[in-house]
């Protein structure tokens, strides 16, 4: 398996070493690539331009165990097309790696700093505009308002479930950030967008009225909502969550992404909010439909009106 410095290599690797570009095909492949415990950052560009890598890179040790699975994330829901990434805490030294990708790769491993025990990962949320000030290298995932719920204007049908906010990840350095958190949206109407460190993550879709033809809101990064009464089918799912149902009272249940590490437990229902948040669920019968998801949960229906989408927010990590 080829060693070769495309992309064009630009510092890292451990200082001022360039990081090594390893070619992998789809399906699994392996590269002899020993590594020392520490935090890493993984690499991923896809050989054409027009596929977004995913999978895993998956670390293993002289005795051929598994050390520990890293889940590659498209950073800014596919605005770059072939590129994926992860940030990985290698607590032990290791062989190699196993790549599981879908679309042949390069992919580099490259050192950021040393692994310590004592270095405890934190995640801390913000559900509301502010500055942010970290003191130490942190890694982000920045949220959308959900969308509002539809309403229901024709028996027996109800409104379509809005869609989850969609999602921006990446990392920062010591310092102060300006950040604007967009609101859920109200019922029949779109979240807003959240900004942070120059990034932008949409708000999700609203949910569409229920008129006997008409589903549920698109999903954003979580889940699509669900249809009404069944006409129009379903609606397709954002960025790793699932479709809605073509059945009122059923939204996309969201898988969306959570910052590395983030221990909390999972939320995966349908209108949930949070790291791993869920697209809002079409109300019952004669109903309007719930809000999508943000950092925080949609809010559910009041007779034939959509509820709110839940505000967008922020993820930090710190520790690595």
């Amino acid at each position: 398996m080829a060693i070769s410095s495309f992309p064009p290599a630009t510092g890292g690797g451990g200082g001022s070493v360039a990081p090594e570009y390893t070619y992998m095909g789809s399906g699994d492949s392996f590269a002899e690539q020993p590594k020392d415990a520490g935090v890493y950052t993984i690499k991923v560009y896809a050989t054409n331009g027009n596929q977004t890598p995913a999978g895993s890179i998956t670390f293993i040790d002289s005795s051929n165990q598994t050390v520990g699975v890293a889940e590659l994330k498209d950073t800014d829901t596919g605005n770059a097309k072939n590129y994926s990434e992860a940030i990985f805490r290698l607590t032990e030294s290791v062989r190699g790696f196993i790549g599981t990708l879908n679309t042949p790769s390069w992919v580099s491993v490259e050192f950021n700093n040393e692994y310590l025990a004592a270095n405890t990962l934190v995640v801390e949320t913000y559900t509301s505009s502010q500055s942010i000030t970290t003191t130490a290298t942190a890694i982000y995932v920045l949220l959308g308002g959900g969308g509002g719920g539809g309403n229901s204007t024709y028996a027996p049908v109800s409104g379509g479930g809005g869609g989850s906010g969609y999602f921006a990840a990446g990392q920062i350095e010591a310092g102060t950030y300006d950040l604007v958190v967009g609101a859920g949206g109200a019922a029949n109407s779109d979240g807003s967008a959240s900004t942070f460190n120059a990034q932008t993550a949409a708000g999700g879709s609203k949910g569409e009225l229920g008129t006997g033809s008409k589903a549920g809101g698109a999903g954003g990064s979580g889940g699509a909502g669900g249809s009404d009464y069944g006409n129009d089918g379903d609606q397709i799912g954002g960025f790793l969550g699932s479709n809605g149902n073509s059945y009122y009272g059923a939204g996309g249940v969201g898988s969306g992404v959570a910052p590395a590490g983030y221990s909390n437990p999972a939320i995966s229902g349908s209108g949930q909010g949070g790291g791993i948040y869920g697209g809002g669920g079409g109300g019952s019968y004669e109903k309007g439909a719930r809000g999508g998801g943000g950092a925080v949960a949609g809010s559910g229906y009041s007779g034939l009106t959509g509820g709110a989408g839940g505000s967008g927010g922020l993820f930090t990590l710190t520790g690595l």
